[in-house]
């Protein structure tokens, strides 16, 4: 895990200037979380994992994220190393930095058409992934799954337990809308409010 005492490096690695202060973490999420490190250059969002990611699905994540900003989505700048890597392997640990952004509060009521128009934008990126499908998105659950889901939420004393049971049948025929995809593209996949924030600076998302 990284420490204050890694700024010195991670500056070095990514010409970020000189280290001022490195706090955190600030936040975090299921796979990783962030510090945030100020340099004579201005202030940056240092990114870890838990685990050892994907290092191409990221790659791709990085190379989406660039392309969404040159389309005019407003993102924070993905930071390369003079070579042109978007990480460094610190100490076996991978570790990327970003643009550092001030953010207000998660907030489900932002302006919906504000919402919506940078959503229309991001679908619109002009990128080719190259990332299979999930077959979360593609396989059905189907009866065995949902009767197992049942039971398990029955044993648990869940409060919905009964709710779901009812709707079983309904639920397993819905499995047969699930057909293969057809043309896809890169997109955003969970919008909600912790993933979609407005700045500290302007009430624009």
């Amino acid at each position: 895990m990284l420490s204050a005492a890694d700024a010195p490096r991670i500056a070095t690695a990514f010409d970020l200037g000189e280290v001022i202060e490195m706090t955190g973490p600030v936040a975090r999420g299921v796979i990783g979380q962030i510090w945030r490190m100020e340099t004579d250059r201005g202030a940056w969002a240092v990114k870890e994992w838990f685990e050892r990611p994907d290092a191409e699905e990221l790659a791709e994540g990085v190379a989406f994220q660039e392309a969404a900003i040159a389309a005019g989505v407003p993102a924070p700048s993905a930071v390369r190393t003079p070579d042109g890597s978007w990480w460094i392997d610190l100490d076996g640990a991978p570790v990327r930095v970003q643009g550092w952004v001030d953010l207000r509060d998660a907030d489900p009521s932002v302006d919906p058409a504000a919402v919506g128009h940078l959503v229309a934008t991001l679908h619109q990126v002009p990128f080719i992934g190259t990332q299979l499908e999930h077959e979360w998105y593609t396989e059905p659950i189907g009866a065995e799954r949902w009767d197992a889901l049942v039971t398990a939420s029955r044993v648990a004393d869940a409060p919905f337990a009964e709710r779901l049971a009812a709707r079983r049948d309904a639920l397993v025929a819905l499995d047969s809308l699930v057909v293969p995809p057809g043309p896809t593209r890169t997109c955003h996949r969970d919008l909600w409010s912790d993933n979609l924030r407005a700045t500290a600076v302007a009430a624009s998302v």
